[in-house]
């Protein structure tokens, strides 16, 4: 519906996320460089076996991993070096300025808080993050033709403690995504470069 009504000239989708990568912390940005559905694929006793999504549009199916339009990632990147990040406080007391990181972002429909899980996606598609939405939005988009990017922030370490620490970080992950998206829509509209 937002393309059909507004048909803008790319999407940006952010929002918070889980660590798959044990490097990151929470507030930490996550540019994905490429996204994938982790949980799509047939089921066997032997395991997953995953494939891309079928494109509605033309049946035909979608790659597994599907990388970010090189247009927008640069202009992500340029944002990310511009900004000036606020020092926030972590769960051992310490403080420090959020990085940000490219990488790819897994999608599925479970909230993670196992461990093992949590191992899997990083052998299995050197996942940095995990969430719940983005590669939904950019399957869509691609069936439109409108570049997609996702951003998202780290809240927890999908992990035992993850729906704790989400509660404790969401706010501030938020900002930090929403933070990096708004340089971004500036320079995409003509904005300091």
């Amino acid at each position: 519906m937002l393309i059909g009504e507004f048909t803008p000239s790319a999407v940006l989708f952010s929002g918070t996320a889980g660590a798959v990568d044990p490097s990151l912390r929470q507030g930490d940005v996550v540019i994905g460089d490429r996204v994938a559905q982790y949980d799509v694929g047939l089921q066997t006793t032997e395991g997953i076996r995953r494939r891309g999504m079928r494109n509605a549009v033309t049946g035909a199916l979608d790659p597994l991993v599907v990388p970010a339009p090189d247009t927008l990632l640069a202009t992500a990147r340029q944002s990310a070096r511009d900004l000036a990040w606020p020092t926030m406080a972590m769960p051992d007391g310490d403080s420090r300025r959020p990085r940000v990181v490219e990488g790819v972002i897994v999608t599925g429909d479970v909230f993670m808080a196992d461990v093992s899980r949590r191992a899997e996606l990083r052998a299995a598609f050197d996942a940095a993050a995990i969430e719940m939405e983005g590669a939904a939005f950019v399957q869509t988009c691609r069936q439109f033709a409108v570049p997609c990017l996702v951003i998202r922030s780290v809240t927890d370490r999908a992990d035992g403690q993850a729906l704790a620490s989400y509660e404790r970080f969401l706010a501030v992950a938020s900002e930090n995504a929403a933070h990096l998206v708004a340089a971004i829509i500036a320079k995409l509209n003509g904005g300091p470069r």
